[in-house]
């Protein structure tokens, strides 16, 4: 399986389904991930205060916390870097 790059839509999805109460396996099973990598944000959205039992959990509240977790990293590009410079 290759990489994929959780978006806050996926990351809402997640949090959706797993205040629905539904297992790590279905909930890998529909965002398109592993079960490990659900369980590793499942302990990033505890860590940040968001609780699978708030009911008042507000969608704007919800994304801009998502935004806080996810990585930020980018992968390098050598050879990008080199061809701007012939970008004309």
């Amino acid at each position: 399986m290759g990489y994929k790059r959780m978006t806050v839509d996926d990351l809402y999805n997640l949090f959706r389904r797993w205040r629905a109460g539904h297992s790590l396996s279905k909930i890998a099973g529909a965002v398109g991930s592993d079960r490990k990598t659900v369980r590793q944000y499942i302990r990033k959205f505890v860590e940040a205060g968001i609780s699978d039992k708030d009911p008042r959990a507000d969608k704007e509240v919800l994304y801009s916390a998502f935004e806080k977790i996810l990585p930020v990293t980018e992968r390098a590009r050598p050879a990008r870097n080199e061809l701007e410079r012939f970008e004309d």
